[in-house]
């Protein structure tokens, strides 16, 4: 969480916000405009210097509101460890991943594996499923896919349903993605396709966790690949990652 001064609340309520933009008119020093820009940031706006203003994804009012509310705001990249997942890399998971007549995609975020999975015709009469926990997120992937069904918030208490592809890009701190890609393969259909994006820290740490994993996905005989360096830097990070494929046998 990241507390909001009573200064930087009035800044933001007297900005203007027009469909995904949002402008301040009021004149601000330097150190007061570097922390309204780090608030506006972690509410998920850019800094747009042709339309001098903040864009962000989807309208951005309900964000600003609660944070004006509340004194507080949430860094949604670090809460919830969303890091988008590149447009080439998306086509590359669906045109390795998509099988059978259904597919998952757990922590969907913006929906950029989703949008790829449209791109794709192979999917025209699939039955598409997500799950979501950033609220923001839920609320703009209703609106963009609206024939996508929501079916959970946290993926890891999702039990309902089997799919026969998962194709996703989970959390990474904590160990969280060993256990989306593990409870992952479990709501897997015999038969189906999972492929993940995962960190590169189980194919080397020795704890017991990552090397109780590693065997896991060796007994699988999982597919990995590591990703170029620098293949999320559009999104915000130069992370390391792994591509991660394993078929339920």
């Amino acid at each position: 969480m990241m507390r909001i001064d009573e200064r930087i609340s009035n800044i933001l309520a007297g900005a203007v916000i027009t469909d995904n933009r949002l402008q301040i008119r009021t004149k601000l020093d330097r150190q007061t405009y570097l922390q309204t820009n780090k608030v506006l940031e972690a509410l998920g706006g850019k800094w747009s210097r042709s339309l001098q203003a903040h864009v962000f994804e989807g309208d951005p009012n309900e964000a600003v509101a609660a944070a004006i509310a509340s004194g507080e705001v949430v860094d949604w990249k670090r809460e919830f460890q969303f890091f988008e997942t590149p447009a080439g890399l998306a086509d590359r998971m669906v045109s390795q991943g998509l099988r059978g007549t259904s597919l998952l995609e757990p922590s969907a975020g913006h929906g950029a594996i989703l949008e790829a999975v449209k791109r794709n015709p192979r999917s025209r009469d699939m039955a598409l499923y997500a799950c979501e926990l950033n609220p923001l997120c839920r609320a703009r992937l209703a609106e963009r896919f609206p024939d996508v069904r929501l079916v959970g918030e946290d993926f890891l208490a999702y039990r309902n349903g089997s799919p026969d592809c998962v194709l996703m890009n989970p959390p990474f701190n904590g160990g969280r993605d060993i256990q989306h890609v593990r409870h992952a393969y479990e709501v897997l259909r015999p038969g189906g396709r999972l492929v993940a994006i995962t960190s590169p820290g189980w194919t080397f740490r020795q704890d017991q966790t990552h090397r109780g994993f590693r065997e896991w996905a060796q007994n699988l005989a999982a597919r990995t690949e590591e990703l170029p360096h620098g293949t999320f830097k559009t999104s915000g990070t130069m992370v390391r990652a792994t591509l991660l494929v394993i078929d339920k046998t």
